[in-house]
């Protein structure tokens, strides 16, 4: 099934967070930015549909006259209060939205220039928030909502001088602590590119480990989650695999019982341009989904893996244009699976104006489950 959510928008963001949920009450969830063709004015707007995504009411968060609204996510709790995050000019902003549909007032999490944000909620309904501080350097942080109250933030990671970080994703497990997954450029000297990891446990936050091997551009936009046995699954889009080491591919790589194992080429295609945006998801049973798009066709793919390696992509849709497209995350709910659902927005002919489109290729299965 396929569906648009809006037409006419303006949407281009590399971003590896979680941007589409499903609630208690089988509702379906969707954030995304848009700027206003006549006027200018830039939004960041939530979509719900309670048809299985066949039809969309769209709700508008946040509006301004500019266009530095950057770095969105949405979660869901247990009541099935929808929370979200959003950078403008920099700041920080949260803001919650209750199931009888009453928004909240506006919270700053962080007042000066974070970016690269990530959210989940965990079983207590405690909300986790990841982010990239730029303002003196780039740091990974971290904060948490526990109640009412924000705590303090948490430097994770400061990185030196001339190097970079970018792209943090988090996920919770089963006893409410964060993993986190995040890109290090280690740009002096040379440009040896890398992903990490680093999680929370009862003594506090460990240290961070390598995922990847070292490699150069991008190795970039880690996708995390944890399935019911409580391993950690890692994709990524990088370089360095057997047949085309210097095209841009999809890895993986899975961590049981604090060991990583070797790291598989879930693509590895020559005259091929794999682009940003990819989505991981698992379902109740431990099978893997790895949804991702080919810049070069336009054409959106699946690759699944069932516990013997990763299949063959499977192609979803054939390009339907020319320019830009890309998947959103998969990964939905909060405590329950809904299994392998995708956001693709794609560029139309006109050279501004996309469209964002819902696509469900899996019905849904209702398995408790934490991402």
């Amino acid at each position: 099934m396929q569906a648009t959510i809006e037409s006419d928008i303006y949407i281009f963001r590399f971003m590896n967070s979680h941007r589409i949920v499903r609630d208690g009450n089988s509702r379906l969830w969707v954030i995304y930015d848009d700027e206003d063709e006549v006027t200018g004015d830039w939004y960041v707007r939530v979509a719900y549909s309670d048809n299985n995504g066949a039809s969309w009411t769209i709700e508008e968060v946040a509006t301004g006259s500019d266009t530095l609204w950057t770095s969105y996510a949405i979660g869901v709790d247990s009541s099935n209060t929808i929370h979200v995050i959003w950078s403008h000019t920099g700041a920080l902003k949260y803001q919650t939205r209750t199931s009888s549909g009453a928004w909240s007032s506006v919270t700053t999490i962080y007042a000066e220039t974070a970016t690269y944000s990530d959210l989940a909620v965990d079983f207590s309904d405690n909300v986790h928030v990841v982010y990239l501080d730029y303002t003196t350097s780039r740091r990974v942080v971290y904060i948490k909502k526990t109640g009412g109250s924000w705590g303090s933030p948490t430097v994770l990671v400061t990185a030196t001088v001339d190097d970079a970080i970018s792209f943090p994703a988090i996920i919770v497990d089963s006893n409410d602590y964060p993993h986190i997954a995040y890109s290090y450029f280690d740009l002096t000297p040379g440009d040896v590119r890398n992903i990490f990891y680093i999680y929370q446990t009862a003594g506090g936050w460990q240290a961070a480990e390598q995922v990847s091997v070292d490699g150069g551009s991008p190795q970039s936009q880690p996708a995390i989650i944890i399935d019911s046995s409580g391993n950690i699954h890692v994709a990524w889009l990088g370089r360095g695999s057997p047949l085309n080491p210097t095209v841009s591919q999809y890895l993986y790589r899975k961590r049981t019982s604090g060991v990583w194992g070797t790291i598989a080429y879930i693509t590895d295609d020559s005259g091929v341009n794999y682009g940003y945006n990819h989505g991981l998801s698992v379902t109740g049973d431990g099978e893997l989904h790895l949804i991702f798009m080919d810049t070069t066709s336009g054409n959106l793919y699946r690759s699944v893996n069932s516990g013997s390696g990763w299949g063959s992509k499977e192609t979803l849709i054939s390009a339907v244009s020319t320019g830009f497209g890309a998947t959103l995350w998969s990964n939905v709910g909060n405590g329950q699976l809904a299994s392998n659902y995708a956001v693709w927005y794609y560029k139309t002919n006109d050279p501004l104006w996309d469209s964002i489109i819902f696509l469900s290729f899996s019905v849904f299965i209702p398995k408790i489950f934490y991402f």
